[in-house]
This record gives C-alpha cells, sequence and structure tokens, in this order.
C-alpha cells in the first residue's frame, strides 16, 4: 500500500510490437518521459514508471507480466522462494526457472562493497538472493568497470573532503547494514 505513489508496475521489462499501435504507445511514454522523468512521487507521476499505469488503460493489447520468476527484485523477492536448480539455475517458488532479475537500487557502498535496496522494501534478503544472484552480477559489473578503465567513484569520492558527519558515520552506518545482510561483497 505505501508503494502505490510510484505506480502499479514496474519498469523491468518494457517492450513494444512493431505496429501501429505499439509505436504510438512507445512514442506516448518517450514523450511523457522526455517532458517529466524525475526520481519523486509527483501527483500522477514518478520517474519513467507511473506513466505505465496510464498505458495500461490508454493503449489496447497491453499484457502484464505476472509470472512469478519474471522481474524479482527488492520489492517482491520477499513474496517468493528462490533456491537452485539444477546446475547453476535457480527455481522460484519451487516451480519455475527464473528468468530475470530486476537489480534495482544497487550502489557502491565502500571499497569492495555495494549496498541494495532491499531494505528500503521492509523484505527479507535471503544469503542465496546475496551471494547466488547479486554477487555473481556485482562482480561482472567491477570486471567490465575495470576494462573500460573507469575511476571508481566512491574512492574519488574519499580522496575530496567529505562532510565530517559523513565520514564518521560511515564506518557504524556499513556495519549495521553488513550486519543486516543488505551489504553484498562482488563474488
Amino acid at each position: 500500500k505505501r508503494l502505490e505513489k510510484f505506480g502499479r508496475f514496474n519498469v523491468g521489462w518494457v517492450s513494444f510490437r512493431s505496429d501501429p499501435i505499439g509505436w504510438l504507445a512507445a512514442t506516448w511514454w518517450r514523450e511523457r518521459c522526455i517532458d517529466w522523468c524525475y526520481g519523486i512521487a509527483d501527483g500522477d507521476r514518478f520517474a519513467d514508471q507511473k506513466y505505465l499505469d496510464h498505458m495500461f488503460v490508454k493503449f489496447p493489447r497491453v499484457v502484464e507480466i505476472a509470472h512469478p520468476s519474471a522481474n524479482i527484485g527488492p520489492w517482491n523477492v520477499c513474496r517468493h522462494r528462490i533456491a537452485r536448480g539444477a546446475g547453476e539455475s535457480f527455481v522460484v517458488d519451487d516451480t519455475f526457472p527464473l528468468i530475470f532479475v530486476h537489480y534495482s537500487g544497487v550502489s557502491k557502498a565502500g571499497r569492495g562493497f555495494y549496498q541494495c535496496s532491499n531494505v528500503s522494501y521492509l523484505g527479507p534478503f535471503p544469503r542465496l538472493v546475496r551471494n547466488g544472484l547479486y554477487a555473481p552480477y556485482l562482480a561482472e559489473l567491477e570486471r567490465i568497470h575495470r576494462a573500460l578503465g573507469l575511476p571508481d567513484k566512491v574512492e574519488a569520492d574519499e580522496r575530496g573532503s567529505p562532510r565530517l558527519r559523513r565520514r564518521m558515520l560511515a564506518p557504524v552506518l556499513r556495519m549495521a547494514g553488513r550486519l543486516a545482510g543488505h551489504y553484498i561483497r562482488p563474488a
């Protein structure tokens, strides 16, 4: 209920049929996002996401992906049981092969670890999800980051002059997050 202001749908996977209605819907959404697209709830808008509520009503043949193993993310992982399947695969609710994960709200929190947004959704963040799904994904992101020669944003921020309060609280917040299981080290 508390998340309704952000919209009924999540922009985890959006695709459009290449026909007149699909092009019209995609163009309509694009124009709205260009006009206003901020990460704050503002009446009937929120980022690129709340517009999907209107699209569902405005255009015929819009289909909601309701498969339980599609778009697993911090907002719904607590409603499902994630387990190891055959080999390196994952199974959702003991039945469905995992289709895709939405790694929303992941941010680098310090050297060698990331913070995930699961804590803001008030749900559990099981060890298997942290270590089996998130950690390999983050390791791959770090590998790509290094291969591109990009600077480490966190280290660059630490070399600057962060506010004293932030600098003093950071270790305490990191420890609290680690104990709560919301920080992840890449695999």
